[in-house]
């Protein structure tokens, strides 16, 4: 486990090998009903920290970041909703606590609707917090040409911004990103257009976060919170 979790007092942090990946989750509190929740887009369990302590209080709680989000394994091509869902159900039965009370926060509301749906055996309730589900018209707010949320297709492109860690690379340890043909070029998070040039890592550009790993990793950092299948982590 990595020792260097953004961390809150009381938590515990765990992670599962389920459904034919790795979910990294945290959990607090040692009585009560279990709450499972589940974070939205581009967020992992840290978008719970200040909800967390106060169910903790009553109920063992746990909040998990999903595939391809925070410290949990990389998503593959073949990621979906349904996929997310199993890999709830996968993870209601490896902590073996019984049905659990299920939020779902934004994008996530789908998948623990669908959670709902296909497993109705693992959920004691369903709570959806600023969700909408596909097929009713809210899914047009991420086709940016035909005047969705700019934003949502911006933080979803896989090489535009998974690089914008604007931080210097050094020389002698110079990487080649074979997924995204980076050499150590960072974007700008000036540039507004997925299609811009990138431009070489100046003096103005800020060190690295700390608990950054270095090299072309298939993982959101979880200093820089990035989201999607691939983060470029130059050192």
């Amino acid at each position: 486990m990595n020792s260097d979790h953004t961390t809150i007092a009381g938590l515990r942090h765990q992670t599962a090998a389920v459904n034919d990946t790795e979910l990294h989750f945290v959990t607090a509190g040692n009585h009560g009903t279990p709450v499972l929740l589940v974070h939205g887009f581009p967020e992992t369990w840290w978008a719970f920290r200040g909800l967390i302590p106060l169910l903790a209080a009553h109920h063992r709680v746990y909040a998990v970041d999903l595939r391809g989000f925070g410290d949990s394994a990389v998503a593959g091509a073949d990621y979906s909703s349904a996929v997310a869902a199993e890999d709830l159900h996968a993870l209601v039965e490896h902590l073996a606590v019984g049905p659990m009370h299920v939020v779902g926060q934004d994008v996530s509301g789908g998948v623990v609707y669908r959670l709902a749906a296909t497993h109705p055996e693992d959920v004691l309730s369903l709570t959806a917090i600023e969700s909408g589900l596909a097929g009713f018209g809210a899914e047009r707010l991420a086709d940016v040409t035909r005047g969705g949320a700019w934003y949502i297709g911006a933080l979803a492109a896989p090489v535009s911004l998974a690089c914008c860690s604007r931080r210097k690379p050094k020389p002698s340890s110079a990487t080649t990103c074979t997924r995204c043909t980076a050499s150590p070029v960072l974007p700008s998070r000036r540039q507004t257009s997925p299609s811009s040039p990138a431009r070489t890592a100046g003096p103005a550009d800020s060190p690295a976060p700390r608990g950054s790993t270095g090299g072309c990793s298939p993982r959101v950092n979880s200093s820089t919170r990035w989201p999607g299948t691939h983060h470029c982590d130059f050192p």
